[in-house]
């Protein structure tokens, strides 16, 4: 699976991250239809996807919140689009508290 980006937050910090989604993987007439997003590992209070994902025409995201210092996660977006292409792509979020 191809990385797209590495993000650090603090274990306290609450937002939204997202993917663009451009040509060549969107065609001028694609449209993302759908998105699942999934947070590897998945461990409960860990990080955690809260709500579901958010398609703005080419652009998909996700709010996410916490993760425990010194933790790297994947964040999983699956994306299908109206033409019937998948595309799988994370950000690999490293969780580093500014204080230990």
């Amino acid at each position: 699976m191809p990385r797209i980006a590495v993000l650090k937050k603090r274990p306290d910090e609450e937002f939204s991250i997202g993917l663009k989604f451009i040509t060549p993987d969107l065609e001028d007439a694609d449209v993302i239809v759908s998105a699942v997003v999934n947070i590897v590992p998945d461990v409960p209070g860990e990080l955690v996807a809260i709500g579901a994902p958010v398609i703005d025409v080419d652009v998909v995201s996700q709010y996410i919140r916490g993760g425990i210092h010194g933790q790297d996660y994947y964040v999983e977006f699956k994306v299908t689009t109206t033409q019937g292409y998948v595309f799988q792509d994370a950000i690999l979020v490293k969780v580093r508290s500014l204080v230990v």
